[in-house]
């Protein structure tokens, strides 16, 4: 693939036994900086078709890098819901940092745009069917365009070997890790690669628990079934992560890269905290106006202590919304106009920490 032919060092190799063997030493790093450089710059763009509409073909757009051995492939997917786009900020940074670092072995895997339509018209779902694709797993090639584009993710990460599925909360939020469990236990790897990642806190779903029901369906629980270590991250909405919101994320999926062995940098992973893990419920408003929040996440709030006030528009009345029991608060609302039934906050009780 690379000559040498041409190197100036050549000349070395008449000169004596210690400048014949500089000039090999110096022609073997001048090999190893080739080869260095072209698996770092390995970076390959593809498409997952999923299906013609007409005009043009709807397709996922796919970016992989190879080392140069086998080993674990990881996929990363952004914008299953398309109006969270915090995950394209994240997953830019981490190709721009993963094309100036080596790969060792094995394959990352990025799915920037797994909703492309829901990307371009502002929509958490599949704007043609209205469906929610992280509600279809493992989606089917002969249904609706909705399910074929969970089809078209599913045939992505059935072979991986880890799969994170990156979203954003369009509330006040920590960094949060999500697993998601169904009638079988959780992988062992899905925590040890959180106790490497080291969110704020893991928000469990258990598909037994009635508040967890409208989970079916999500692809880190079809996983997780298949005994395929997944998660998903979770964050705030991009107009208030700041850049070190995102550079922590971004270095936290570099640090799990190097648990994998898939990549060589000098950055450790051990876990410096342990973890708490809640199950979650959530606040919806019963009334309507102009909501601001009087605390943020991550906070025990007590019984009875205000969470924020609610400002009628007809008569400019301000309501003092408290919280009925003492939980922790995992998300809250920013500043806005909400509606009877809008969701204004989560709390979780903790189970266990890791």
């Amino acid at each position: 693939m690379f000559k040498l032919e041409s190197s100036p060092y050549r000349s070395l190799g008449g000169m004596g036994p210690h400048k014949k063997r500089a000039g090999e030493y110096l022609n073997f790093l001048i090999l190893t900086s080739y080869l260095n450089l072209y698996f770092i710059m390995n970076v390959n763009y593809t498409n997952i078709k999923v299906g013609e509409l007409g005009v043009f073909d709807l397709v996922l757009p796919k970016i992989f890098i190879r080392g140069p051995q086998k080993g674990p492939k990881v996929v990363l997917i952004a914008t299953q819901h398309g109006n969270e786009t915090t995950s394209i900020a994240i997953l830019q940074q981490l190709l721009s940092r993963l094309k100036t670092i080596n790969l060792t072995r094995g394959e990352i895997t990025i799915l920037p745009v797994a909703n492309p339509l829901g990307l371009l018209f502002n929509s958490r779902r599949e704007p043609l069917d209205g469906e929610d694709l992280n509600r279809l797993a493992p989606g089917n090639f002969s249904n609706n365009l909705a399910a074929r584009q969970a089809a078209g993710i599913f045939q992505e990460v059935k072979t991986a070997d880890l799969v994170i599925d990156l979203h954003n909360f369009n509330r006040l939020a920590p960094f949060m890790g999500v697993v998601a469990k169904g009638f079988g236990p959780i992988p062992k790897k899905t925590y040890d690669a959180l106790k490497v990642i080291q969110p704020d806190c893991i928000w469990e779903i258990d598909i037994t628990r009635a508040d967890d029901k409208g989970q079916l369906g999500a692809l880190d629980l079809v996983l997780t079934q298949m005994k395929i270590p997944s998660f998903a991250l979770e964050t705030k909405p991009l107009s208030i992560c700041s850049r070190p919101d995102l550079t922590r994320i971004v270095n936290s999926l570099l640090k799990l890269l190097v648990w994998e062995k898939i990549i060589s940098l000098k950055i450790s992973t051990n876990q410096k905290k342990t973890i708490p893990i809640f199950n979650c419920r959530n606040l919806y408003s019963d009334f309507g106006g102009l909501f601001i929040p009087t605390i943020s996440p991550i906070k025990v709030v007590k019984a009875n202590e205000v969470l924020g006030t609610i400002t009628n528009v007809n008569s400019l009345k301000k309501i003092f919304l408290k919280n009925l029991t003492t939980d922790t608060l995992l998300t809250i609302n920013n500043s806005g106009f909400v509606r009877a039934g809008s969701k204004l906050a989560s709390f979780g009780t903790k189970i266990k920490e890791i």
